[in-house]
């Protein structure tokens, strides 16, 4: 990793950092994060680094996978929908979380769009020492949302972090039509102010306007529990087509938004 860092950024290790964490704070399927103190400025920087290999690795494996696609296209006549298609879609994705310099542009547009809220944190990057395979971005302190007695032992509400996230999420969704794909624990963190940080911009979305309607008429019926209608919905999200029976879906929307919604903080899975 460290050898990573000196050949994006081209230069020694010991001219950017004070100190260095030895090993990953964190680590994931495609990159480690290391705790750094930049040199010129004494910050604490977070360090992602791509995990050496992972692109060369990554292209084999969608490589053997279209095959497999080709063939389920050819000789699978059960299945209607662009295997391939699909393939493509989900290999562009993960090529462009493998752009750090891209996840970098991600955090600065999500930024500027919370740029009016106090209680939202998002981290500045460090564009010097960014390159495709290595992203430097402010240090975050705080704890994971599903900690909820660890948060409440620092006197803040989990309540007030979960209603801040949906107020984001919503808005995500609904007026910016830019969101965070990807908001599990690892990536949202109640801070020691109070505020809420969310990290990790490699996976976001776009959604057109309309289905931005379609959602906000989604949201209402799932608000007032009007799951019938919840499953129709489906159709204008063109998740479904119109000739498809969507009576079977309702029971489980029922069984699943009723628990979600009658759920405590503690219950909820973030």
């Amino acid at each position: 990793a460290f050898a990573c860092i000196e050949k994006e950024l081209g230069l020694p290790l010991d001219s950017i950092y004070s100190s260095i964490s030895t090993s990953p704070i964190a680590a994931a399927s495609l990159g480690q994060v290391y705790k750094a103190k930049l040199k010129y400025s004494g910050q604490h920087v977070a360090v992602k680094v791509q995990r050496p290999g992972i692109e060369e690795a990554i292209g084999l494996d969608f490589y053997l996978i279209r095959g497999l696609g080709i063939a389920i296209n050819k000789y699978v006549d059960v299945i209607t929908s662009d295997v391939v298609a699909l393939i493509d879609e989900f290999a562009r994705r993960v090529y462009q979380e493998l752009n750090y310099v891209q996840e970098g542009q991600n955090a600065r547009r999500f930024k500027k769009l919370y740029a009016d809220r106090e209680d939202v944190l998002v981290p500045d990057i460090f564009w010097d020492y960014t390159s495709g395979k290595v992203l430097t971005m402010d240090w975050v302190e705080g704890v994971k949302l599903n900690e909820q007695a660890i948060i409440e032992g620092q006197g803040l509400k989990v309540l007030d972090l979960v209603n801040t996230g949906i107020q984001c999420s919503l808005r995500q969704l609904l007026e910016y039509g830019y969101f965070h794909a990807d908001p599990h624990p690892g990536n949202l963190l109640a801070t020691p102010d109070g505020k809420l940080a969310f990290l990790d911009f490699g996976m976001m979305s776009e959604t057109p306007e309309e289905a931005r309607f379609a959602i906000i008429g989604h949201v209402v019926h799932m608000v007032n529990r009007d799951y019938e209608a919840m499953a129709r919905d489906y159709y204008a999200l063109d998740f479904l087509s119109p000739d498809v029976d969507v009576s079977p879906i309702v029971p489980a929307l029922r069984n699943f938004f009723d628990n979600a919604l009658n759920a405590t903080v503690s219950e909820l899975n973030f």
